[in-house]
């Protein structure tokens, strides 16, 4: 895929700002322990960008939600609300969003899974609070998402056995979660 120029220039220009946010968020979060929190931050790719706002038909790149964005996984000492209370109270009011991620795009569950977004001036941090148990399964999930995004290269079958692979990993994850903080 061809990227802008036009579109070039505004990812060059954002760039120093969405990494100011993701310090930003790193630097709400640094206190809670290491041993039960794992923080993964990152700033949305070019191409991965280029390719959602063709997608979306979207021409002003501030428009999407995910240009800076990251993962909180959390061991089975905390529950998921707990968590909550946490950024709730350390975040002073810049929480803008709640979701409980139970199903995404293209028939994908992602069960257990809570999106946070936070506002950071203009931009919106968005944040996945994941249990810990997910996270040796995250590549494979994430495969599966991109060989779904792009599924003109499958047949019907071929894409109801990746959802179902998808989703009941899914379900197993949630259960064993749920079964380690009982």
């Amino acid at each position: 895929m061809s990227i802008p120029k036009s579109l070039q220039k505004q990812y060059d220009l954002l760039l120093p700002h969405l990494e100011a946010v993701s310090n930003y968020i790193k630097s709400l979060l640094k206190f809670l322990p290491s041993q039960d929190f794992e923080l993964e931050t990152g700033v949305k790719l070019l191409p991965s960008i280029a390719r959602k706002m063709k997608v979306k038909n979207e021409k002003n790149i501030l428009k999407l939600s995910d240009l800076v964005r990251g993962r909180l996984y959390y061991s089975p000492n905390y529950t998921q609300d707990e968590v909550l209370r946490f950024l709730k109270k350390i975040a002073k009011g810049k929480i803008r969003k709640l979701d409980s991620k139970g199903s995404g795009d293209l028939g994908l569950k992602y069960k257990g899974i809570l999106h946070v977004d936070f506002q950071v001036g203009q931009f919106v941090f968005e944040l996945q609070i994941v249990p810990r148990e997910y996270k040796p399964y995250k590549k494979l999930l994430h495969r599966i998402y991109e060989k779904m995004r792009d599924q003109n290269h499958l047949t019907k079958q071929q894409k109801e056995r990746l959802r179902d692979l998808h989703n009941n990993l899914s379900d197993d994850l949630l259960r064993e979660s749920k079964e380690n903080r009982k």
